[in-house]
């Protein structure tokens, strides 16, 4: 499972309501979720806000893919979305 995808489905978000929260099309997030298209630096920072990631680990979602591949959750790992 991708990171982006990890995320935003721990958070309950689908594809449609995250890509308006972002301003982007649907097809944009879903070829980044897939891996077809990397994620443009201007939207990694604009992601890392959102799910109110640690700027300083920049390629955060890369490491998420990997837990993920590895199939080790991230039980302990706390985004903003569950803050509310």
């Amino acid at each position: 499972m991708n990171g982006l995808r990890f995320i935003r489905t721990r958070c309950n978000l689908s594809l449609s309501e995250l890509a308006n929260k972002l301003g982007i099309t649907r097809q944009a997030l879903s070829s980044w979720e897939n891996g077809y298209k990397e994620i443009p630096n201007q939207r990694k920072e604009q992601l890392v806000n959102f799910f109110g990631i640690d700027a300083s680990s920049a390629d955060f979602f890369i490491l998420v893919s990997a837990y993920c591949i590895n199939c080790k959750l991230l039980s302990t790992r706390r985004f903003a979305c569950d803050l509310h």
